[in-house]
């Protein structure tokens, strides 16, 4: 459908037995969101019969129900008359009003909703439902089934198949928005550190991209600053040392932070995490905020923060959501902090800045 990524080609002949379809077939997926767009094009239509409208309009305001939205039928109707994008944009404007006002929930009830009208096939639950199905899950005593589970669909779903993958991916991260943004971040953080000798550590940190845009911003003020990266994939390291020579990246995973401590330098200002702690079970992100509790002054998260306030890590489509207020008071940092992120999608939704509590 034109104006839609993602969309398929109606036949004009059948455009509004095609629109009844189309709705009925999002609401098998879950993608009421989509669901609600197609009942509001099949209402909008001048040749629909009376009793075609009145069965559209309950089906919009049925889908607005299941969804939670604020939204009424008429406000809804007024939305679609107007395209697509001016319900995207509308989304854009009550998720960014909703993160000022530190709602979360809220806030990813409509990036969510985002994501979803821009994708036919698509999982638009938000946190609150996944959190629930959460708790059914450890009422059933299948919790640990399930991250079991979500390590198998992660490993099957996110492989790097070649060098030439890895720098591809490496080049397009360099100009993309949430990169850049959490690159802003960091620099930031850094360039507001007193200390000398400053290091900024990345865990899974692919072939570098996102250390040299932090790298990039940071070296007019500060020149003394090492930068090292720890990347499981070897195609990806092999990459990023051709692409990024003047990086320290190494090959590992969150094991060698504590199998080879004396590899590293003797205290972290920075620990980044970008879009990395989404794909690990929660027993691995105790590993990792372990070693940060002992060694790093700052850490800083980009990651899907919708369960942030959150008891339990939740399971949303190919991700794993944790409570990260929660697990940072828990080892000892402090003065939590958000940012929004720049191009909000359905695994990056915002930065969180904090300080470590049990250093000296």
């Amino acid at each position: 459908m034109p104006g839609i990524e993602g969309g398929f080609t109606i036949k004009p002949i059948s455009l509004l037995f095609d629109l009844a379809i189309a709705a009925h077939m999002m609401n098998e997926v879950g993608n009421y969101e989509m669901g609600c767009y197609m009942s509001a094009l099949f209402f909008l239509s001048p040749k629909l019969a009376q009793h075609e409208k009145e069965e559209a309009y309950e089906s919009l305001k049925t889908d607005l129900t299941k969804m939670g939205a604020e939204e009424s039928p008429e406000k809804y109707l007024k939305l679609s008359a107007d395209g697509v994008y001016a319900i995207v944009e509308y989304y854009s404007e009550k998720a960014l009003y909703h993160f000022s006002k530190k709602d979360i929930d809220q806030y990813d009830h409509y990036v969510q909703r985002s994501v979803a009208i821009r994708t036919l096939i698509y999982d638009s639950r938000d946190i609150i439902h996944a959190r629930k199905y959460t708790r059914e899950l450890i009422s059933m005593g299948i919790y640990d089934a399930r991250v079991k589970f979500f390590e198998i669909e992660r490993d099957r779903h996110f492989p790097i198949e070649s060098i030439k993958d890895a720098t591809r991916d490496a080049g397009s991260w360099l100009d993309d928005p949430n990169k850049l943004r959490l690159a802003d971040v960091v620099s930031s953080v850094l360039l507001n550190m007193p200390n000398q000798g400053l290091c900024c550590l990345e865990l899974g940190c692919h072939a570098g991209a996102l250390l040299e845009l932090i790298k990039r911003k940071a070296e007019n003020q500060r020149t003394e600053i090492a930068f090292i990266g720890i990347e499981p994939d070897l195609m990806a390291v092999q990459a990023g040392k051709k692409l990024f020579p003047h990086l320290d990246i190494r090959s590992g995973n969150h094991e060698i932070l504590a199998s080879e401590r004396n590899r590293l330098p003797d205290r972290i200002s920075v620990f980044v995490l970008s879009s990395i702690l989404l794909l690990c079970s929660p027993s691995v992100v105790v590993d990792i905020l372990s070693f940060a509790r002992d060694n790093v002054d700052t850490i800083v998260i980009m990651d899907d923060i919708a369960n942030i306030n959150g008891e339990y890590a939740v399971f949303r489509r190919k991700y794993i959501l944790h409570p990260f207020v929660k697990l940072l008071q828990k080892y000892k940092f402090k003065d939590i902090s958000l940012a929004c992120a720049r191009e909000p999608n359905a695994a990056i939704t915002g930065i969180i800045v904090a300080e470590n509590n049990n250093l000296g």
